[in-house]
């Protein structure tokens, strides 16, 4: 029997977090959301959350993608707007139409994470139909 030789490892690198970081952590790990999330789940949600919030792409931008796939989905619902498409695909642009964030939940995103979602413009929204979740 070989015996293996053991290496030494590194300790393991803690990054300082600024003061917004902790306050999300904070209310992610709070006794009272312990029924939303486990301290695994927490730790996990605020790991995505970081992920998110150091990718490349700024908040406005996030939210102008938001409502640009939500102008997409709806213009592939109405036949004279794109005609030739399959009515499968009208009927999925459909069913992810009526589960899509609405407008007060984007605002509310923004609200709740602006280090990752911009408001919503009103010349944004305009020309836009969707209607509101709850509207099935």
């Amino acid at each position: 029997m070989t015996k293996r030789k053991r290496t030494q490892t590194t300790p393991r690198v803690v990054p300082t977090l600024t003061a917004e970081e902790e306050a999300v952590f904070s209310a992610i790990s709070a006794p009272e959301n312990a029924h939303i999330f486990t301290k695994e789940a927490a730790r996990k949600a605020f790991a995505h959350i970081k992920r998110l919030s150091t990718d490349m792409t700024e908040p406005h931008q996030r939210t102008r993608a938001l409502l640009k796939t939500m102008r997409f989905l709806e213009e592939l619902t109405r036949t004279g707007d794109t005609p030739g498409v399959p009515e499968a695909v009208r009927e999925t642009a459909r069913q992810l139409l009526r589960h899509y964030p609405g407008f007060e939940e984007i605002e509310a995103a923004h609200k709740s994470l602006p280090h990752l979602f911009g408001p919503v413009k009103q010349r944004q929204a305009e020309g836009l139909r969707y209607t509101e979740p709850g509207n099935d």
